[in-house]
């Protein structure tokens, strides 16, 4: 969208609220399509941002979950089982044994842990199913297992019948600085299926890759563009020597260009000779990556308003009572204005879902979707969030009194625990 498009509908909106350009985001998803030239498949990560899920239904060729509401949303969206990916460093029976009760397709499983590898085994065990699963490796944190580990559950794969280790998964991070970096980290993965073969005499037939794909969020971010990495990655493609399947699962990459944020200007004052305006949102709503007490500035446009022509550096703070509540220091402008418009630029990835959106009992902010065939469409309003930050009214029925109980949301206020 161009300013021109921002400024005709912002006089519908009423902030703060988040817009995604769907055109946008299609036009993405095509450009790394074209570039990929059917080397590599594409893997939406939802986390990124859940309401994309339904405007890439028929865009990418699988989505990954890392919980349990992100499968009920990839659900709701219409997605079959068979494109789903359910990862995540944690998995419980309780949240997975609706896949293998109704005797329907499975999705495709990630192993993170020894744990994780017994829980699956004992699922497809005692449901007289045979599953496929992706061993996920680490990268030096958290998330997946060491090579060694990986080795291990290979060399006793027949104790596991139900399962086929289809291959492996690996994120490798986010907003790397090069396209050297990424390309890099998917040779070393790829070298590590090959070893695998060669010591293990185990044969990967699929591998999921995060390549951490950059996005210049800031006015000093100076990351690869769009073009670089794709040519990087296309051309890694053609050398690779592994033959078989690769999924690179994208969320940032794929989603943030297509978002704007837009809060009103609800106040301005000086302090000490510091200019300060006071927004209707806040940090607990927008959320760029590397972005610490606003001290780098994202792309920022007035769409309501006119620039004076008089120079200034304005402190932008949101609407909490805290301190921290910074979204940019020393944003040059003329003179700002209450009433005022302004919309962050590249906000589709996180923001609208990785804020502290509880804090302070604040509302959450409409969420729309444009695009220009059919214009502005509200596809969630405001949603009050107090109620979720007190009691519920209706007393709680019966009591906790195990690690065990849980809780389970029967209506709008409804609680009822059960043992």
């Amino acid at each position: 969208m161009e300013r021109k498009q921002w400024n005709a509908i912002a006089g519908q909106i009423a902030t703060p609220a988040y817009v995604f350009d769907l055109d946008g985001l299609r036009a993405r998803t095509e450009r790394i399509r074209s570039a990929l030239a059917g080397r590599a498949g594409i893997c939406y990560a939802i986390k990124a941002n859940p309401f994309l899920t339904g405007p890439l239904m028929g865009a990418v060729d699988s989505f990954e979950l890392c919980s349990p509401g992100e499968v009920r949303i990839c659900e709701r969206a219409g997605a079959g089982r068979e494109r789903m990916v359910v990862s995540g460093v944690y998995k419980e029976a309780a949240d997975l044994k609706h896949f293998f009760a109704d005797g329907g397709p499975l999705p495709l499983f990630t192993v993170e842990s020894e744990r994780q590898l017994a829980l699956l085994a004992d699922l497809s065990g005692r449901y007289g199913c045979r599953m496929d699963v992706l061993l996920r490796v680490t990268s030096g944190n958290q998330f997946g297992m060491d090579k060694e580990t990986v080795k291990g559950i290979l060399r006793r794969q027949k104790l596991y019948p139900q399962l086929n280790f289809l291959g492996l998964q690996q994120y490798a991070g986010t907003q790397k600085k090069t396209a050297e970096r990424i390309v890099r980290g998917l040779e070393k993965f790829a070298a590590f299926a090959a070893e695998l073969e060669q010591e293990e005499g185990c044969r990967v037939q699929c591998l999921e890759f995060g390549p951490g794909a950059p996005v210049n969020y800031f006015h000093t971010d100076h990351y690869p563009g769009e073009e670089e990495i794709l040519s990087a990655l296309a051309a890694c493609l053609d050398r690779l020597p592994f033959e078989e399947r690769v999924v690179l699962e994208m969320g940032r990459f794929l989603a943030a260009e297509c978002g704007v944020y837009l809060t009103r200007i609800v106040d301005v004052k000086e302090n000490d000779g510091q200019k300060y305006c006071i927004v209707d949102g806040g940090i607990h709503q927008l959320n760029y990556y590397g972005q610490a007490l606003g001290m780098r500035i994202p792309e920022i446009l007035r769409l309501s308003g006119e620039d004076d022509g008089s120079a200034g550096q304005w402190t932008i703070c949101g609407a909490l009572c805290t301190v921290n509540d910074v979204l940019v220091r020393g944003y040059e402008a003329g003179e700002l204005r209450p009433g005022e418009l302004l919309a962050f630029l590249r906000a589709g990835a996180y923001g609208v879902s990785e804020g502290s959106a509880l804090f302070l009992s604040r509302d959450l902010p409409a969420v729309y979707f444009y695009e220009e065939r059919t214009g502005l469409r509200l596809v969630r309003g405001r949603t009050a969030t107090d109620p979720l930050n007190s009691p519920a009214a209706v007393p709680v029925i019966g009591a906790m009194t195990g690690t065990d109980a849980l809780a389970r949301r029967t209506g709008v206020n409804d609680v009822v625990v059960e043992q």
